[in-house]
């Protein structure tokens, strides 16, 4: 025997829908032109709160194999950052101490809104 589908939602739910995602996009800058590189990575930088760094595995039950893990960055204030990611990291960390046998290792962060 199969399920009944769900109902499709009343008028009602799908206005409170576009208006909650119309308030939480208002604060939103908008995005520069996309052939204005420097302006568009200066963006996606104060935007983001996290950033993922991949290095190469010192661990020993994964020796040699890659690694990401995700940490925390800001570039400032938002709206006002300088452009340059900070992160703030202990020796401790798994991918610092990665860091300190392989200087090896690649970064990213994702403009996504």
């Amino acid at each position: 025997m199969t399920a009944a589908p769900p109902p499709p939602p009343t008028a009602a739910v799908v206005v409170v829908c576009l208006l909650l995602l119309l308030a939480a996009a208002e604060g939103i800058p908008s995005i520069p032109p996309h052939d204005a590189v420097a302006r568009v990575a200066r963006f996606v930088a104060n935007q983001c709160t996290w950033a993922s760094v991949a290095t190469i595995s010192t661990q020993e039950s994964v020796r040699g194999q890659p690694f990401s893990n995700a940490f925390s960055v800001s570039d400032g204030e938002p709206g006002n950052g300088s452009g340059v990611p900070y992160m703030y990291l202990t020796r401790m960390e798994i991918s610092v101490k990665d860091l300190q046998v392989s200087v090896l290792w690649g970064g990213g962060v994702r403009g996504a809104r």
